[in-house]
């Protein structure tokens, strides 16, 4: 399986996507809440990397599982890291990379 990646907003907006994101999940996700396409949730998660890294402005890592728009779970191993800053230095996007690791877990 190839990285999911996208970039997600101050908002948690999916601002862009590739690919592998829209066929996992839907080819409808840009413009949706990332905790919503990728866990489900009506707010974001606290162990969030993109969270995290919004808060902090430092690249983070961690290991989560999402149901993909076929209904089977898949374990992935996410990195978010800041992709563009506002003036101030505060982040503006962050790019999520995630890696499939289902079949090593």
């Amino acid at each position: 399986m190839k990285d999911h990646k996208s970039i997600i907003d101050e908002e948690h907006n999916i601002v862009w996507a590739n690919d592998v994101a829209g066929q996992l999940f839907g080819s409808d996700i840009v413009g949706k809440k990332c905790y919503t396409i990728y866990q489900g949730r009506n707010e974001p998660c606290e162990e969030c990397v993109v969270r995290q890294t919004f808060a902090d402005g430092k690249a983070h890592k961690n290991k989560m599982e999402v149901i993909g728009i076929d209904g089977n779970k898949m374990t992935f191993c996410c990195i978010a890291s800041v992709v563009a800053r506002w003036e101030d230095g505060r982040p503006e996007w962050v790019v999520g990379i995630c890696r499939g690791i289902t079949e090593r877990e």
